[in-house]
């Protein structure tokens, strides 16, 4: 199981958004969801919902052997894809949530 600590806290904009606290402790369920690159499927508390990746350093001992040997990708900046590609790519992230019945 993935773990990574919050490098700085995140406030939700969105429903599917996790808000979390520099220091926070997340599991990772999946890391670049539904091709949404930077962007991970975390749960924090008994939520479960999207994280900016580029706020969230994995933990070294919970990543071996976690992704299957994959290596976690550099999360890019959050300004690096134009609105409405992030618009689509969160929209596809809402699908999936909703056809896995995690309440969002």
């Amino acid at each position: 199981m993935l773990r990574a600590k919050a490098l700085f806290s995140n406030v939700a904009d969105t429903p599917e958004e996790l808000s979390f606290e520099a220091g926070s402790v997340l599991t990772v369920l999946e890391v670049d969801v539904a091709g949404a690159a930077g962007w991970w499927l975390c749960t924090l508390d008994g939520k479960t919902g999207i994280a900016p990746g580029n706020r969230l350093r994995p933990l070294p001992a919970s990543t071996a052997g976690a992704l299957s040997g994959r290596r976690l990708p550099p999360p890019p900046s959050r300004n690096q894809r134009p609105a409405e590609q992030v618009q689509t790519s969160l929209h596809n992230v809402l699908l999936i949530l909703r056809h896995a019945k995690i309440d969002c």
